[in-house]
């Protein structure tokens, strides 16, 4: 009979979580501005990540105590490690090197890495603009060009080869004609002005290329008017080129810092997310990195201080629970934080925080 009852013990140990044998899991809240975790003035956490977590485990019925870690993040997953921790929650992004520390969950939000600046309020509406035709079209314009001046002459010779002649003046002049008539047709191709069938033929040739030149450059004004009444913090347009050898400040630890050497820019990393904002405002750096969505809340939450987003993504990142090597119950959190992307519970969760952006917390 005793082997009976110490085989079903064995067999319970095996199948139960740990934590229904009373485990007290301590749980690191990571405490960074909104949307992800946060301590509210009456001492609660709230967000996005602790939301989730605590969805989970109250479904898994584990027993835990969250414990505030304050950034950086330079030592926490050492901390996890020597067992300080059983699981960090907050917007802390999977790499391989942390891999070698800790275990993670399955992802819970597709994030991206940005770069706050220094507002210029001398780069106007009409820089912005040009900036951006310049991006979206500009690897078609020595083509677009090239093609310009080709269908300029063969209007000049079909207009001039019967009365050629060689006086400067009468060559200028009805090369600026078939300029003019280039151009005006580049904005409002019309057959019915051209009688001769070569014209015609000739204007065929160029009539869709600049419809569709055209066209871009509409389409890249009105995209452009959208995103700066949509969004009015990206105002400042850059390329990865413009950080070359610029200062970029990130918190200790983050992921940027890699990110940012990788394009030649010269990363300082500090303590608080106050002394980086704050060095940017100031001029001592050109800008900040960091997560994308907490640095737009910093640029909203800090109108005194007049920063604004860049345009610049450094790479897409995704989120994810930090938990300690061997955790018997990950397979189980997993498996809750699939349901809950499933049924939608996660949009659900992360709408509360991010309003229509919701999706991102499904991957």
């Amino acid at each position: 009979m005793s082997q009976i009852k110490r085989a079903l013990v064995l067999f319970f140990l095996t199948i139960l979580p740990i934590h229904v044998f009373g485990q007290h899991l301590k749980v690191g809240v990571i405490l960074q501005d909104k949307p992800f975790s946060w301590q509210e003035s009456n001492k609660m956490y709230t967000g996005i990540a602790v939301d989730i977590f605590s969805h989970i485990a109250e479904e898994l019925k584990w027993k835990y105590t969250f414990i505030p870690i304050n950034p950086p993040l330079e030592n926490v997953f050492d901390r996890v490690q020597k067992g300080e921790f059983d699981i960090i929650v907050g917007p802390i992004s999977i790499t391989h090197e942390r891999y070698q520390k800790v275990d993670f969950s399955l992802p819970f939000f597709l994030n991206s890495l940005g770069i706050i600046v220094k507002r210029d309020d001398s780069k106007n509406i009409f820089f912005i603009m040009m900036n951006d035709i310049g991006e979206k079209i500009g690897y078609i314009m020595p083509f677009l060009l090239t093609y310009f001046f080709i269908i300029m002459i063969c209007f000049y010779l079909i207009d001039n080869i019967k009365n050629f002649s060689w006086k400067p003046r009468n060559i200028l002049s009805k090369l600026g004609n078939a300029f003019w008539q280039t151009l005006v047709i580049l904005i409002h191709p019309e057959f019915k002005e051209s009688k001769r069938i070569i014209k015609r033929i000739i204007l065929l040739a160029w009539v869709l290329p600049s419809t569709i030149f055209f066209s871009m450059i509409v389409g890249s004004i009105v995209s452009t008017i959208s995103v700066l009444e949509s969004k009015k913090s990206y105002i400042y347009s850059l390329k990865k080129e413009d950080l070359v050898g610029k200062k970029l400040v990130t918190l200790k630890g983050n992921v940027t810092i890699a990110e940012g050497e990788k394009i030649g820019a010269m990363m300082i990393a500090v303590s608080s997310k106050e002394e980086g904002l704050k060095m940017v405002a100031d001029g001592t750096v050109f800008g900040m990195t960091g997560d994308h969505i907490i640095l737009e809340n910093a640029v909203q939450t800090h109108p005194d201080l007049n920063i604004t987003m860049s345009n610049i993504n450094l790479r897409n990142d995704q989120l994810a629970f930090v938990f300690k090597k061997g955790f018997h119950g990950l397979d189980d959190f997993n498996e809750q934080l699939l349901f809950l992307q499933d049924e939608d519970f996660a949009i659900d969760i992360c709408s509360r925080y991010i309003g229509n952006r919701g999706n991102l917390c499904i991957l």
